[in-house]
């Protein structure tokens, strides 16, 4: 009787585990701009940096897993990657971007800060330090 309940536990939390991903994945699913981002000045403190419509940023996520990032000029002032289009997954509180800039196989993670159904923060620093914080919008 005690391991039919620690077996139905354990069954009940890897469902709601898979439930909470696949709601991330799905709940990124659109096309996303660009409107601030964290950089880093010369005393290295973050400068909140705000994005112009017209020097927009957006990067797009597909049902079929698909990673897409494009600027609204052809010299971009302001970047999120700037790697290109690619594929993604999506695991916990992370993303795994395929990029052709990466040098290896393996993605490049990115940590997803905050995501609500209009309101998207993405951490591109492998440091976890706030300058890598980008803030994105729901078009």
């Amino acid at each position: 009787m005690k391991k039919l309940l620690i077996l139905c536990v354990v069954t009940v939390i890897q469902a709601v585990s898979c439930k909470s991903e696949v709601d991330s994945q799905n709940n990124l699913v659109g096309r996303w701009r660009l409107v601030e981002y964290c950089k880093l000045d010369q005393s290295n403190n973050c400068s909140t940096t705000q994005v112009k419509q017209q020097d927009a940023v957006f990067i797009e996520f597909t049902s079929d897993k698909k990673y897409f990032e494009k600027y609204a000029k052809l010299s971009p002032e302001h970047r999120f990657l700037g790697c290109g289009d690619g594929s993604y997954e999506v695991t916990k509180a992370e993303l795994g971007l395929y990029l052709p800039c990466s040098s290896s196989l393996a993605p490049r993670k990115v940590q997803i800060v905050k995501q609500s159904d209009d309101e998207l923060v993405l951490n591109s620093s492998t440091s976890g330090l706030k300058a890598g914080e980008f803030k994105f919008v729901r078009l």
